[in-house]
């Protein structure tokens, strides 16, 4: 069976990386939660961060059994509005994914090493 996705794919798109993440907004403003790149678009779906912080690992598997209900699509970026994307850190994170926008730059920190990421970027931009 497949894996709900707390969103709807467009016609023709398919998913081609998922992993925890954060979207980093400086200060405060910063969101945990999953991203999403399909072959269209970039996405960013929020976590709980109060069940994580709350109860640990048990808040984390909690709020991934309930993501669908408590997760909320707060980016949607076709990549057609990405320019370019770059490796870069934030503090001590050295897994951060610069992406230049015509709305502006969104940082995001990744689970895995940038390297893993830039072959599917780069393979996705062609197509946009």
């Amino acid at each position: 069976m497949a894996k709900k996705l707390p969103f709807e794919l467009q016609v023709g798109e398919t998913v081609l990386r998922n992993e925890f993440g954060v979207w980093i907004q400086g200060g405060l403003k910063n969101r945990i939660g999953q991203t999403y790149l399909t072959n269209q678009r970039l996405l960013f779906v929020t976590q709980n961060p109060f069940l994580a912080s709350l109860f640990g690992l048990l808040g984390v598997l909690l709020d991934a059994l309930t993501r669908r209900w408590l997760g909320k699509l707060i980016l949607d970026l076709p990549l057609r509005n990405v320019s370019t994307f770059e490796h870069t850190v934030h503090a001590f994170n050295k897994k951060v994914i610069l992406f230049h926008t015509s709305q502006g730059e969104i940082k995001l920190g990744v689970s895995t090493a940038y390297e893993e990421w830039e072959p599917v970027l780069k393979e996705a931009m062609k197509r946009k």
